[in-house]
């Protein structure tokens, strides 16, 4: 894996910056607090996401509602680019869903399921997926600063744990203590199916006595069934006749209800024929009383020319309506519109009086503008100046350095600094009081220096405010020649406002003087009401004529239909009289069917005593047969649980003698040669970094680093600071190359990141760190660190500065 690119957007002091990583040597470099290691957790978010040692809370930019994070790499040959988003949703900060995209080809995702994708790439095992801490990243790609040393301090106990889980061979421990829950699992089911498998001889006799009981209750229960068929055969013949008494029945019901039918239609048709004739005296007195209303109508009309009269009155009254309510309209849009312009010709005085102060403040502005040349070329001799007085400044602290030396190397030593000859007392003191006038002197020049610098750097200070009060005036003059030119268009819109109140006023004089039209519009009104009316006496006469020959019509109908009720009123009674002479054939048949129901029901009752033997018999025959079967299924059951004891005996002995023996030797086996691997190279990494032939350092058996001082063992805590960053980093080193090679599969190899690896740091150590990386010989590797020596170790340097709260990448 090769880290390519990471952009961070409103990510800690990073405002949006993207940083390229070249293949090599990498450093990161800048002040305490620049934001160097906020770039190493950026990458790490990039690929797991947020977790408790890394929260959401501790990567957004303060202040801001959303950022992300854009990593790209490359692995296996492919090119890898994630981005993860981070959004603030009232007092709590979330991940939201974001992307991957593996050779060109992009995948939206959900933080979880991005993290199981990363997993797989970088080729960790799946089972990291589900949990919150990458141990194998953080102990073989990139630690923390402040976790270095965590490891070393940890009790032995949690850091063999760790160690177990980095190693993958916690696995055994699980296997064994899985086996032991298996065995407890097996000695149990082992009692149980002892348990089961007692008794079965016992059961054995149980079964044949059940047997002979079963074989007399089918014997007895066959005899009565011959019995129950010969009655039942007996009770289907006496049915048969029952039916046909029945039948004969149902016919005869059919005639009586065919008579109650008729006689209640026959009813009903006398009921509607005295309705249809008291009908018909009601039509005959309406058509006579119509026939006298229409005689007092005396009308003598045109009745087409009155309707086209009022045809041509309606279009003369509509045009005339349509006409005046357009003026009305008119007249009430030209007085909203001469409002309107009025209220807005009121501002022209003010927009004058505006006017004329804009122009003078855009004149003293422009005056203002034209110094800031001059304030420029200023500004530009003053720093050119600070420049020469800093140059100036480092020669002389230079020479007061060499001064104090020299004076430092004469007090300690009876010889001379230059040709190591052997000087007197006198002639010493003489060279002292020499370098001390010199650096007396040096030191006031130094001051005078400094003096000037603080003139120089106030004077440019000034200059920096003039400039930066010229911009503001920039700003001002084009917001106001702006609203100069806003102003002016408004006053010569204004103009053009003042030409369109005169014709709207003159226009509504003119519509105001067009009464006419009103007085022959209600002429014309009043002509078309009368003319309405007598169109409406005409209309009224009509539709009395034809509610008359409506009514004639119907009373013609009514009489018909008396004609017909009568005649069906006939047909009815001729067809009741028939049903009663049928229903004389049918006397006697229900006195009949009650006694054939009678003798049935005798019949049955015997049926049911015996159906109810057989029963009584069957239940207790199935008892029997629920009892074998259920004998049967214990025997079976009992054969079965001793065959599996038999099992799980045998599989019991196994796991005990032999496969938690195996397990056993296998940790133990692969703890040991893990141990050997890591032991070698932590030694060797702690012998590059500390060349001391007097301190030594190893592992003991449970992973322990032991120091030894002139053959003498010695407490971590006691080392100096160099000391036990030298020891941490050996241990670091070691272990990422032994996880490496006990994992397979891990795609992270060609790639580490040192986070401040130098803390505490002689100089000798520091030049240590060259070697290291040397070692390495990793495809990348990059280093953060504040420490400007080791920018001559790496192939690339990276400078992170912060200024104003905010991180910036200086390549």
């Amino acid at each position: 894996m090769i880290i390519k690119r990471l952009r961070l957007h409103n990510i800690r002091s990073y405002l949006d910056e993207e940083i390229t990583f070249p293949e090599g040597s990498v450093l990161l470099s800048g002040d305490i607090g620049a934001g160097k290691s906020s770039v190493l957790l950026a990458i790490e978010f990039a690929l797991f996401g947020t977790r408790a040692e890394l929260p959401a809370s501790s990567l957004l930019r303060k202040g801001k509602n959303q950022g992300f994070v854009e990593l790209e790499f490359q692995i296996d040959g492919k090119d890898v680019i994630i981005r993860r988003n981070l959004k603030k949703n009232k007092d709590r900060i979330n991940q939201t869903a974001g992307y991957i995209i593996v050779d060109g080809v992009k995948k939206d995702l959900m933080p979880g399921e991005l993290k199981d994708l990363v997993i797989r790439i970088l080729g960790y095992p799946p089972s990291l997926a589900a949990k919150k801490k990458s141990l194998i990243y953080r102990f073989t790609v990139y630690t923390p600063q402040e976790q270095m040393k965590q490891i070393l301090f940890e009790n032995k106990e949690e850091r063999l744990n760790t160690l177990r889980k980095l190693f993958g061979i916690d696995r055994y421990k699980t296997i064994r203590d899985n086996a032991s829950i298996v065995l407890s699992y097996l000695k149990n089911l082992m009692t149980e199916e002892k348990v089961r498998s007692e008794g079965i001889s016992e059961k054995k006799e149980l079964l044949s006595e059940e047997e002979e009981k079963r074989r007399k209750l089918q014997q007895h229960i066959n005899s009565i069934n011959t019995k129950i068929n010969a009655i039942k055969n007996e009770i289907n013949e006496e049915e048969k006749t029952l039916e046909i008494l029945e039948e004969k029945n149902k016919v005869m019901n059919q005639i009586m209800n065919e008579m109650k039918v008729l006689e209640s239609a026959f009813n009903e048709k006398q009921k509607q024929l005295r309705n249809y004739e008291e009908k018909l005296k009601l039509f005959n007195a309406e058509v006579k009383k119509l026939s006298q209303e229409l005689e007092k109508f005396k009308v003598n009309f045109e009745k087409q020319e009155l309707k086209k009269n009022i045809e041509t009155l309606e279009g003369k009254v509509r045009d005339l309506s349509l006409k005046l309510a357009g003026l009305n309209n008119e007249l009430n849009t030209l007085k909203e519109r001469s409002n309107e312009l009025s209220k807005e010709l009121e501002v022209k005085i003010s927009l004058n009086e505006e006017l004329g102060k804009l122009k003078t403040n855009i004149e003293e502005h422009e005056r203002a503008v034209l110094n800031e040349e001059k304030l420029l070329n200023l500004k530009k001799q003053g720093e050119e100046e600070l420049t020469r007085i800093m140059d100036e400044k480092a020669k002389k602290k230079a020479e007061i350095e060499t001064t104090k030396k020299t004076l430092d190397t004469v007090s300690k030593s009876d010889k001379c600094p230059l040709c190591l000859q052997s000087i007197t007392p006198a002639y010493k003191e003489k060279i002292t009081d020499s370098k001390l006038k010199l650096l007396e002197k040096l030191e006031h020049e130094l001051e005078e220096i400094n003096e000037h610098e603080i003139r120089v750097r106030n004077n440019l200070k000034n200059l920096d405010e003039q400039i930066k009060q010229i911009s503001s005036i920039k700003l001002t003059l084009t917001k106001e020649k702006e609203r100069l030119k806003n102003i002016e268009e408004k006053v010569a819109s204004l103009k053009q406002k003042e030409e369109d109140l005169i014709k709207i006023n003159k226009r509504i004089k003119s519509i105001e003087n067009m009464k006419a039209l009103s007085l022959e519009l209600e002429k014309h009104e009043r002509k078309l009401k009368e003319m309405k009316l007598l169109k409406e006496k005409i209309e009224m006469y009509e539709r009395l004529n034809d509610k008359k020959v409506e009514k004639e019509k119907e009373t013609l109908e009514i009489q018909l239909s008396i004609k017909e009720k009568q005649k069906e009123i006939e047909e009815t009674k001729k067809r009741i009289v028939e049903l009663k002479e049928k229903l004389k054939s049918y006397e006697n048949v229900e006195s009949k069917i009650e006694e054939q129901r009678k003798k049935l029901n005798e019949m049955k009752e015997a049926l049911k005593d015996e159906e109810i033997k057989r029963a009584s018999l069957s239940k207790e025959l199935n008892l029997v047969e629920d009892n074998i079967k259920k004998l049967k299924d214990e025997i079976d059951t009992m054969e079965e649980s001793k065959k599996k004891l038999a099992r799980l005996t045998s599989l019991r002995y196994w796991i005990e003698e032999h496969f938690i023996n195996l397990i056993a030797l296998i940790e133990k086996q692969v703890m040991g040669t893990i141990y050997h691997e890591f032991n070698e190279l932590f030694k060797t990494w702690f012998n590059m970094l500390v060349e001391d032939e007097a301190i030594n350092a190893r592992l003991d058996e449970e992973f322990t680093p032991v120091v030894e001082q002139n053959n003498y063992e010695v407490e971590i805590q006691t080392l100096s600071g160099g000391e036990k960053t030298s020891l941490a980093l050996a241990y670091r080193l070691a272990l990422n190359k032994v996880v490496n090679d006990v994992t397979l599969g891990v795609k992270t190899r060609d790639l580490i990141i040192l986070d401040e690896p130098t803390d505490g740091f002689s100089t000798q150590q520091l030049d240590k760190v060259r070697d290291v990386i040397r070692e390495l010989n990793m495809k990348q590797i990059i280093i953060v660190s504040h420490e400007q020596k080791i920018e001559s170790f790496v192939d690339r340097v990276i400078r992170i500065m912060k200024e104003n709260h905010i991180s910036k990448v200086v390549d």
